[in-house]
């Protein structure tokens, strides 16, 4: 991700072909490093938990 530090910590919970499933401890600003991640993973992305953070890549693009 271009050099810059997103994640204090990362670790696979789950992992095939088509899939992961991380957990993050993520510095702030939270809303806006969700944002990234999700607009880079793509459309299929998506928050578990915080789920109010699931609409974090929307909200991002929409404010570029």
């Amino acid at each position: 991700m271009g050099g810059r530090q997103y994640a204090e910590r990362v670790a696979v919970l789950e992992a095939d072909e088509e899939s992961v499933k991380l957990a993050l401890d993520l510095l702030p600003p939270l809303e806006r490093r969700v944002g990234m991640l999700l607009l880079a993973a793509g459309p299929d992305a998506f928050v578990v938990d915080p789920p109010e953070l699931d609409v974090a890549g929307v909200e991002l693009a929409r404010s570029c």
